[in-house]
């Protein structure tokens, strides 16, 4: 299993200390596209982690 990229860990940090986080609000924040967040967040779902 390949380790988290700081972004992913990043996306469980603010997860945890939000509560809620969206894919729109997520691209905005690390400047990349929802499609990117859609398979970082499937990549953390997979893992159990979120």
């Amino acid at each position: 299993m390949e380790p988290l990229i700081p972004r992913q860990s990043d996306i469980i940090q603010l997860a945890r200390e939000v509560g809620r986080v969206t894919v729109d609000s997520l691209a905005a924040r690390f400047d990349v596209s929802p499609q990117t967040i859609r398979k970082d967040l499937n990549v953390l779902c997979d893992r159990g982690l979120l």
